[in-house]
């Protein structure tokens, strides 16, 4: 509180002079000219003491009665306590004056807002001012947008709040973050497909009218093989699309043609190996049969028919109607499945041929009743060879006494000068006998003639008989090689029918069948 400056007059021989003191206390005059206030402080007589004994009044402001033109008065000359130092406001909001110690910077007698002055005095409800107004969603003391409070102070950018800010980039603003309501959770897309946002359900989205890429702007959707749009970015593998043409494009959306290895049901195909025909399928895609009246030759047909009851030479396994085809056809008698010999059918079906065993005979000459003996017309070292179609030959040599010894690997057949024809033959008969492995088994018939017969049925035994030297042997030995033998002699991947047919090692097998080990 200011101190007041009391003033004293003093009466000296008459004359009175004014005396200005501080803070000094007088306790006599001879003429008084002031008051004291409660509080010590003194007064001119001219004015009054406050209420609070603090202050020197002028006038009727701060005496604590409430005089005409006061809106109050609390007893001081002070502001800020609920009553201006001059007594004219109560310092209110809305009493009409801006009381400034209480942080009012306008008040328009009223405590209603939105009149340009707050309902508390404090704002001048201009957006800017820092102050968050009636009808502002903000106010970050500037007017500018893009800083989480817009120009205008009505949004604080934020999505979800109903106001779309361009600023931020929003296209929308329901006043909610939920997808799928034609506003996206983030306020930058509404959800249509083609405006460049990828929203919920949707798997991409590059904008409108954009076919040129790997995503379909009318739907939306990742291109993909089937979905009825031909891909035509550069680096897509799409000729074609079957959700557009079924018929001319395979399920890879390749174009469709027999033989590139898809099977295109829409395009009348039933199969599609690739690679051109193969025994399963044609060469226009269709299954391969006996009776398609197609001759398939990768199939192993020899021809194809249309009608059983008219087949035109034609067999219902599709092989021509030949002799050797395993097929009792007309005219045949037999078919082991070859035109050779080998089986148990004639290489011209005509004759079923009974497995035989080879035979043949050496049949000694019977001496003139006046000749020489045989064993004297033999020479030394004269020789023959037998076979059996399976091991290596077996030779033979006449062997006389006190010659020279049996060439090697061959059996010596001993004679001398005197035997009759009947000891010559019953000694081939004991070499051959026991000639060892040779599969050729002889019997004598007590006379001139040996009985050579092969141990197996089948056409390997029919092997000649060789003697050297022929222009002399042959005039003493009638040889007969080895013949008769039949069947059983088909070799290795020779068509057949049984056992019978194949040489021995072999076994008629199936799928094909042939001689086989």
């Amino acid at each position: 509180m200011k101190r007041m400056t009391p003033s004293w007059t003093l009466c000296v021989h008459g004359v009175r002079f004014m005396l200005a003191l501080t803070a000094l206390t007088l306790s006599a005059c001879y003429e008084s000219g002031t008051i004291t206030c409660s509080s010590g402080l003194v007064c001119p007589s001219r004015m009054t003491c406050s209420a609070d004994g603090r202050s020197c009044l002028s006038d009727s402001c701060g005496d604590s009665v409430r005089q005409a033109g006061e809106a109050c008065d609390d007893g001081n000359k002070i502001n800020g306590d609920g009553c201006s130092s001059d007594c004219r406001s109560d310092e209110t909001c809305g009493n009409g004056i801006v009381d400034e110690i209480k942080d009012e910077v306008c008040d328009f007698g009223d405590a209603e807002p939105g009149d340009g002055c707050s309902a508390d005095c404090k704002s001048d409800e201009e957006c800017g001012n820092g102050i968050i107004d009636q009808d502002e969603a903000c106010d970050d003391r500037n007017t500018l947008s893009g800083d989480g409070c817009s120009a205008d102070c009505k949004s604080d950018e934020s999505c979800g709040n109903r106001i779309k800010d361009l600023v931020k980039g929003e296209v929308c603003d329901d006043g909610n973050n939920l997808n799928g309501d034609q506003c996206s959770a983030d306020c930058l897309s509404v959800e249509t497909c083609g405006n460049g946002v990828r929203d919920e359900g949707e798997e991409c989205d590059d904008g409108p009218s954009n076919n040129e890429d790997h995503c379909l702007s009318s739907s939306c959707k990742l291109a993909r093989c089937g979905d009825g749009v031909v891909n035509r970015a550069p680096d897509s593998t799409e000729q074609c699309d079957p959700g557009v043409d079924p018929v001319g494009c395979n399920y890879n959306c390749t174009l469709s043609q027999c033989g590139d290895g898809i099977v295109n049901a829409a395009a009348g195909e039933q199969c599609d190996l690739g690679g051109g025909e193969n025994s399963f399928c044609t060469r226009e895609c269709k299954v391969s049969y006996c009776g398609d009246r197609y001759t398939n030759a990768a199939a192993h047909e020899e021809c194809d028919y249309n009608n059983p009851q008219d087949r035109d030479g034609c067999l219902p396994n599709c092989k021509r109607d030949l002799c050797g085809d395993g097929e009792l056809n007309p005219g045949e008698v037999c078919d082991d499945g070859n035109r050779d010999a080998c089986g148990t059918c004639n290489a011209t079906c005509t004759k079923v041929q009974p497995i035989q065993k080879a035979r043949g005979s050496i049949e000694v000459m019977a001496e003139e009743p006046d000749g020489e003996k045989v064993g004297k017309l033999i020479k030394d070292e004269w020789k023959f060879t037998i076979s059996d179609g399976k091991n290596l030959p077996r030779g033979f040599e006449f062997d006389k006494p006190n010659t020279d010894d049996v060439t090697e690997g061959f059996k010596a057949i001993p004679i001398n000068n005197g035997m009759t024809s009947f000891d010559v033959a019953n000694a081939i008969y004991t070499a051959i006998q026991w000639a060892g492995s040779l599969q050729v088994e002889a019997s004598y018939d007590g006379a001139h003639t040996i009985s050579l017969v092969h141990v197996a049925e089948g056409m390997r035994g029919n092997q000649i008989i060789v003697g050297t030297p022929q222009n002399q042997i042959y005039d003493i030995l009638k040889i007969s090689g080895m013949s008769g033998g039949v069947a059983r002699d088909c070799s290795e991947g020779i068509s057949c029918k049984s056992n019978d047919d194949c040489a021995p090692g072999l076994t008629c097998r199936e799928s094909p069948r042939t001689c086989r080990p």
